[in-house]
């Protein structure tokens, strides 16, 4: 299992979803739920007799306290999935601040 049942995973739009671990307070749990994504993600599969291939570029950051917002925790979880994405694709990021 990747997710845990109190974990939330939604559509943010198009190719893009967000979990929210709850419970989390470490990011190392945060990037362990990343790197099982970017795993089972990155297995092909068969649909309709063709093998499919598809991978994940997961960007990772934690609510950083209560004056985070819905765009702010995003922003920073793009920032991060976008780094994943340069360094060679199929892998997490966890954001750092500059």
């Amino acid at each position: 299992m990747t997710v845990r049942e109190q974990d939330t995973v939604a559509r943010i739009g198009g190719d893009e979803f967000g979990i929210l671990l709850r419970g989390i307070t470490h990011a190392s749990d945060a990037e362990g739920v990343a790197a099982k994504i970017v795993s089972a993600l990155g297995i092909p599969f068969v649909v309709r007799g063709s093998t499919v291939s598809i991978g994940a570029s997961v960007g990772v950051t934690m609510f950083s306290d209560g004056a985070d917002t819905y765009d702010s925790v995003v922003a920073r979880a793009d920032s991060a999935m976008y780094q994943a994405k340069a360094d060679g694709r199929g892998r997490f990021k966890t954001y750092q601040s500059i």
